[in-house]
């Protein structure tokens, strides 16, 4: 069983109705932002993904790329609160078989293939757990460490 519950979707607010996203990226930060229930949030999430990216490289400047999550971060803040949703979208994604959005996530410098979820787990692990098989290889091709560790959510029935 998948350690996230992917419940129905609720229909966008009034303010998206009419701004339906026009591509998976768009679709994306529409999630997040709708997710982390506050004004501010597309503001700062956009403002994040602009500084994930890769920075021009200048001669002899060492450019070093900003690091992705890793762990599921741990805090009150509004952005600490905004990277958990991210991660929450990439185990929300491999339970919804959603390619797309894994990709957008992992190819904008965001998470890796082995951010862990707030309960240890892995991607890799939560895919094989969902027996997709497409995504397991998906992820592996993405750097999903097959030796990584990882806590594995197991449920019991007192049959």
């Amino acid at each position: 069983m998948s350690e996230f519950d992917p419940s129905p979707i609720e229909p966008l607010p009034d303010y998206v109705q009419d701004q339906l996203p026009q591509s998976t990226f768009d679709a994306v930060v529409t999630r997040i932002a709708i997710a982390t229930r506050d004004p501010d949030a597309r503001v700062i999430l956009e403002s994040f993904i602009e500084s994930q990216k890769a920075p021009a490289y200048e001669g002899s400047q060492k450019a070093e790329a900003p690091k992705p999550i890793e762990e599921y971060p741990k805090g009150t803040e509004l952005l600490t609160h905004i990277k958990q949703k991210i991660v929450m979208e990439l185990f929300l994604a491999i339970t919804r078989e959603d390619s797309e959005t894994i990709a957008v996530l992992i190819l904008n410098n965001l998470v890796t293939a082995n951010t862990r979820s707030a309960t240890g787990r892995t991607p890799l692990l939560e895919a094989i757990s969902t027996k997709i098989i497409h995504l397991v290889k998906e992820l592996l091709d993405f750097g999903a460490d097959p030796n990584a560790f990882g806590d594995i959510v197991r449920f019991f029935s007192s049959t």
